[in-house]
């Protein structure tokens, strides 16, 4: 056991982990002066126009514009939600979005979920996002270790499982949607619950009742739902039936936010999608390429810095690749976690070591690829949204099968020095090769020949507008990548390498577990950059002139030029 081992280390490592490698993604944020944001208001127009020239240097620099509805409708909708509060409203309808929408069922801003309307009022909207990254990454590696605890009797594994599903590639890429982070962050709490309830803890059952309830009012539904399914299933492996009453309470909890959402979901466009619709939003196989390098078929910097994105064009289909999203497309584990992964699936035994989440990644990848291999599409609560959102619990079980494969070798029945470790060094090796042996115009080269085979010279002008400076750019990002995956990889072998010689020691587990957390903090922290909070929702003359003539409740339309406009009040007539 950890405890044992180190003794009054113990605490001072998992804080070190579990609190320390979180603040490093968003601690920056925090300070005065910034915000946790993805975009600033500035980038947008008309307020563009009249922007103070080096905030708006620092957004564009700084910024994530694959996460660009978080400032429209999420933080609108959180403002004006917060807006209405204060003045003694229910906030039921927000009248500034088109003709006028529903606030509290619009969902995504998650406004009965605890700890967003605490913040929420305390600090303001912009100001709390910050703070709730923070807290959903270090509840999520906490919660993690508690179960893996529990199950695996190994609490460095645990630790370890914690760290690599607090850092892993979907939740860094998605952290500006904490309503979907969230949603995911209360299933290892579920699992621990019904793990409990097994041991006899008093209050396991209303525990479980709450994380239930908790998920489903952060804001995504979809991913709520995953979570609940899987902890339902696990409740039936467990042979706890009793657990599932306990289930359907945290439902019941969260009806004042489901009812509304559902009326509204009845709604949505979503619902005429039909198979061939959503499976038009699948994940596609090639996109398990980014297992081995994130962003391997380009990152938000990439795609807004060149305007092209022509990598996707390589393996997915004219629809796939021209609807590319980085953010929702991001399943990298770690080159260690991976690893350790594999230990796991070939060594494990039992429920818990592989079996379990073994098959767990398996139905999340394949129907996030391809939603005929399980039609989960058709139950309403799965098919409200695009199958790749099952990459969330990939992401849980993928840390899950990692933390089971140290725990293996921490208990000497897997030779740490052989299959694992070769295969790091074969990763290292290949990317190496790949790098020296090419250059970012032969790769561009290679990849139009690719393209254009596939889809022809017009189509692919068609496609990528500039053709020349999108294969060129795309060739620089994958020649990075090698480079990437060579330098990663080799760190991840020395540290492998330091691992099995000195037997799983404490300093040989801390520096397997930093090279690992470092591998994924590098990954994340680029998307995560903290942003000014100077100028945000500054006014803008013409803007202005254009509310108080549109009134209350009236629609104004207007272009993104305000300034050809010569009288603004002419608008409210």
């Amino acid at each position: 056991m950890l405890t044992a081992r180190m003794g009054g280390m113990s605490r001072l490592l998992r804080a070190i982990f579990l609190i320390g490698l979180p603040l490093c993604l968003v601690g920056p944020s925090l300070l005065p002066g910034r915000v946790f944001l993805p975009m600033h208001t500035a980038q947008f127009p008309p307020l563009a126009r009249t922007a103070d020239p080096a905030v708006l240097a620092q957004a564009l620099e700084r910024g994530n514009p694959d996460v660009v509805d978080k400032i429209s409708p999420i933080l609108t909708d959180a403002e004006e939600a917060v807006a209405q509060v204060r003045s003694g409203r229910l906030p039921l309808w927000n009248p500034w979005q088109a003709g006028g929408m529903p606030l509290l069922a619009q969902y995504l801003s998650g406004l009965l979920y605890p700890p967003n309307t605490v913040l929420f009022l305390a600090l303001g909207p912009a100001q709390a996002y910050g703070w709730l990254a923070l807290m959903s990454l270090v509840m999520a590696g906490w919660f993690t270790e508690r179960f893996l605890r529990t199950v695996l009797e190994d609490d460095r594994a645990a630790l370890a499982g914690g760290v690599f599903f607090a850092c892993s590639g979907f939740i860094t890429a998605n952290l500006h949607y904490t309503q979907k982070v969230d949603a995911l962050m209360w299933l290892p709490a579920m699992l621990w619950a019904i793990e409990c309830r097994r041991s006899g803890g008093r209050w396991a059952g209303p525990a479980l009742a709450a994380a239930c309830g908790m998920a489903l009012l952060a804001g995504f539904s979809q991913i709520a739902f995953f979570s609940l399914g899987i902890a339902g299933i696990w409740t039936l492996c467990r042979r706890d039936f009793g657990a599932l009453g306990f289930i359907a309470a945290g439902c019941a909890l969260a009806a004042p936010q489901i009812l509304p959402t559902w009326e509204a979901w009845r709604m949505s466009y979503r619902l005429d999608l039909g198979a061939a619709g959503i499976r038009d939003d699948a994940f596609g196989p090639g996109g398990l390429a980014g297992l081995l390098m994130p962003g391997a078929f380009g990152t938000p910097e990439f795609g807004v810095a060149t305007g092209q994105r022509a990598l996707p064009f390589l393996t997915h289909s004219a629809e796939l690749a021209g609807r590319w999203n980085a953010t929702e497309n991001a399943l990298y584990l770690g080159l260690i976690p991976l690893a350790l992964a594999g230990v796991a699936l070939r060594r494990g035994r039992g429920l818990a070591q592989r079996a379990f989440p073994a098959a767990g990644a398996l139905v999340a990848v394949l129907f996030a690829c391809d939603p005929a291999w399980f039609p989960l599409d058709r139950i309403p609560p799965f098919g409200t949204g695009a199958p790749i959102r099952a990459l969330a619990p990939f992401a849980f079980f993928g840390a899950w099968l990692a933390a089971a494969g140290l725990a293996r070798v921490q208990a000497g029945r897997a030779d740490p020095g052989r299959a694992a470790g070769l295969v790091l060094l074969g990763l290292s090796a290949a990317g190496a090769c790949a790098w020296l042996g090419s250059d970012a115009q032969s790769l561009a080269d290679w990849i139009r020949t690719s393209v254009e085979d596939r889809f022809g010279a017009e189509a692919a002008a068609t496609h990528l507008g500039d053709p020349k400076a999108a294969f060129l750019s795309a060739g620089e990002h994958l020649h990075a990548a090698f480079g990437r995956l060579a330098l990663v990889g080799g760190i991840a072998t020395a540290a492998w390498v330091c691992h099995a010689s000195l037997r799983g020691a404490l300093p040989a587990f801390a520096l397997l577990l930093a090279a690992g957390a470092g591998d994924l903090l590098a990954v994340g922290i680029p998307l995560n950059r903290a942003l000014p909070s100077e100028g945000l929702w500054a006014p803008d003359p013409d803007v202005e002139a254009v509310r108080r003539a549109a009134g209350p409740l009236r629609v104004a339309r207007h272009g993104s030029d305000l300034g050809q406009m010569r009288d603004a009040d002419d608008l409210g007539r």
